[in-house]
């Protein structure tokens, strides 16, 4: 019991307090639900993926034997289509044949009449003549009149004609209707290339592939690719070194003290008719550690034609070009002519001392110096039927008497 005195413990219930309690307790038990249902949820996806799983690594395994079967099967494709390349090999010139034959028949062996190139329409190809004899004009008493003064314009374009008088343009006209039959060969190839891809000419060239008449921009691919590369010899491109060896030293022929007396070697081998290593050295060293060399040679062999392709070619952003040099011991066949035309390919010739006659059989021109012709095609007889001066002419290949070789463009043009 307890004293009167002492007093008795409170005990007191602070209500505000425990309600405020509960109602957290209230916000909490939702969460706590969401919570549960979560884990409930996450246990049935743990469920579901182990089932995925198996049913994965059971597709997985199907797949891998699919694919096992698919490696067996190109196996033998594989082990079939090396036959049909050795069948293929053994009878390739059969085909090759007659395939020929069967484009003949189509009447589509030729370039000449089938591209507008060669189709004798305003030319039959270019003529490195038409400069100088048709868009000069005549020089009067005090002045040039019917000269053509857009292409004037367009020549006085480039660096090294800017401030060319009207007289020295036909001046340069003059040199190329002399020595510019290579560069008109391959303009002629390129413009077989281009026939009716008017917008990539424009993208690659700079001027239109046709003129205001209609007919094909000869002249201005002429002018376009002789001042880029006329008499330079560009040394870190294809056959740039040789065609610059050859050259200088053909320009020494019968000049054999005088190459000794500015080299201080011999020209030739003891035999008096070989070039002497020494002499191909010397000119070498003479341009050592140049790109490019420049040297007045007169026209192009085919080295210096190689070489100035490739590099003119190499500043043209959409189309490429390989070039292939052929010194055969014998004309190239009707076949092969005709072999290499259907491919896509352009021939062209450089030969000397030979003869070019009319369709007729009369002889237009004989006993030809060296000289470049695109060849456009065959007739069932055998010859030649080729591009010179824009005219189109006739060589009979049993004629050539090894003085000939041939130029193959194999040129690309991107879309």
């Amino acid at each position: 019991m307890l004293d009167k005195g002492e007093k008795m413990g409170q005990f007191k219930v602070k209500l505000d307090k425990m309600e405020s309690a509960l109602g957290e307790i209230d916000q909490l038990m939702p969460v706590l639900q969401q919570v549960a249902a979560g884990i409930t949820l996450v246990r049935i996806q743990m469920r579901m993926e182990i089932r995925q799983k198996e049913r994965i690594s059971s597709r997985l395994m199907m797949l891998a034997r699919e694919l096992e079967g698919e490696h067996n099967r190109m196996r033998q494709m594989q082990e079939t289509g090396h036959s049909i390349v050795e069948l293929y090999r053994e009878k390739e010139q059969w085909l090759v044949d007659a395939a020929l034959e069967f484009l003949k028949r189509l009447g589509i062996g030729n370039l000449d009449g089938r591209s507008g190139v060669f189709d004798g329409e305003g030319g039959y190809g270019g003529d490195q003549g038409d400069l100088i004899h048709n868009k000069s004009g005549k020089k009067t008493l005090f002045f040039r009149v019917g000269a053509d003064e857009e292409l004037f314009d367009f020549v006085r374009q480039y660096d090294a004609y800017r401030d060319y008088s009207d007289e020295e343009i036909i001046n340069l006209y003059e040199r190329i209707n002399e020595e510019g039959c290579g560069y008109v060969a391959f303009v002629n190839t390129v413009m077989t290339k281009y026939e009716g891809r008017e917008d990539a000419f424009m993208r690659d060239f700079g001027f239109p592939l046709y003129d205001e008449n209609g007919e094909f921009n000869f002249n201005r691919l002429l002018i376009d690719f002789y001042a880029h590369t006329d008499d330079q010899y560009f040394l870190n491109r294809e056959s740039g070194a040789d065609a610059l060896v050859n050259d200088k030293l053909l320009s020494y022929e019968g000049k054999a003290d005088e190459f000794r007396e500015r080299y201080g070697v011999d020209l030739y081998e003891n035999d008096g008719d070989t070039w002497s290593d020494e002499a191909r050295q010397a000119i070498l060293d003479e341009y050592e550690g140049q790109d490019t060399a420049s040297f007045e040679s007169g026209g192009m062999t085919i080295l210096s034609m190689e070489n100035r392709i490739s590099e003119y070619i190499s500043t043209k952003e959409g189309v490429n070009c390989e070039n292939k040099k052929v010194f055969p011991e014998r004309p190239f066949s009707k076949n092969e002519i005709d072999g290499y035309i259907n491919k896509g390919d352009v021939i062209n010739i450089l030969a000397a001392d030979f003869n070019l006659y009319r369709e007729d059989g009369q002889l237009a021109q004989g006993d030809v110096g060296g000289h470049w012709m695109s060849i456009t095609g065959t007739t069932e007889d055998g010859r030649y039927i080729v591009s010179s001066w824009g005219e189109k002419y006739y060589i009979d290949p049993s004629e050539l008497d090894g003085n000939f070789c041939f130029l193959i463009n194999e040129i690309t043009v991107n879309p």
